[in-house]
């Protein structure tokens, strides 16, 4: 008997990116009978790459940026508003996700339908999601309510968690970092031996 294979999905509300992400992963795990567990995560505590020089970005760069997330909806086939800001305080919307995670009924998709939610809320809809009570209309929409529900997201215990997430989404991006400087090495590896042989059939002495 096979079990099912579980995937752990680290994200954050505040991007765009992440949205799409979901709907891909979602899209993925229906096809090989996968598990996902979300793992909401306060993003403005992870490192962004790259984002160093964010501020001198010129506007062709932040044009075709903006060009690209559109396209990338479109194949997702969700609506992406691009009047929504990036990087704002959803820590509510986090502190959400642990509270419907923990209430939640076992076998339900109560958990999937908050993350989907809350994305559509803030970047289909354009409601702010840093407001608790956005949130807490989210949730019941998700059939999710009630004091014990309230109580969680109130938590300081929740934030904890939170932040306790952000510390293995950290481990996970630097080994992401440390993977994808590998693969760039093999893959040049790759290509000195396809010259290499290339030359040899060629007869050139290299």
């Amino acid at each position: 008997m096979s079990t099912r294979r579980v995937v752990e999905f680290f994200y954050g509300s505040s991007s765009p990116w992440d949205y799409l992400a979901f709907v891909r992963l979602v899209e993925a795990a229906m096809r090989t009978q996968s598990t996902i567990v979300h793992r909401p995560v306060l993003a403005r505590s992870l490192p962004v790459p790259g984002d160093e020089g964010s501020a001198a970005r010129s506007a062709a760069a932040a044009a075709y940026a903006a060009k690209d997330l559109q396209d990338w909806a479109r194949f997702c086939g969700v609506r992406v508003s691009a009047s929504v800001p990036v990087g704002a305080d959803v820590d509510w919307a986090q502190r959400g996700a642990v509270a419907v995670a923990m209430v939640a009924q076992p076998g339900t998709r109560q958990g999937r339908d908050y993350v989907e939610g809350i994305f559509r809320a803030r970047f289909t809809d354009g409601r702010d999601v840093a407001d608790r009570a956005v949130v807490v209309d989210v949730a019941r929409r998700c059939g999710i309510a009630g004091p014990e529900f309230e109580a969680i997201l109130d938590s300081g215990a929740t934030l904890d968690a939170l932040l306790d997430a952000v510390e293995i989404a950290l481990i996970a991006v630097v080994l992401a970092e440390l993977f994808l400087d590998r693969l760039e090495l093999l893959a040049e590896h790759v290509l000195a031996l396809v010259f290499a042989h290339l030359l040899l059939d060629l007869g050139v002495d290299a």
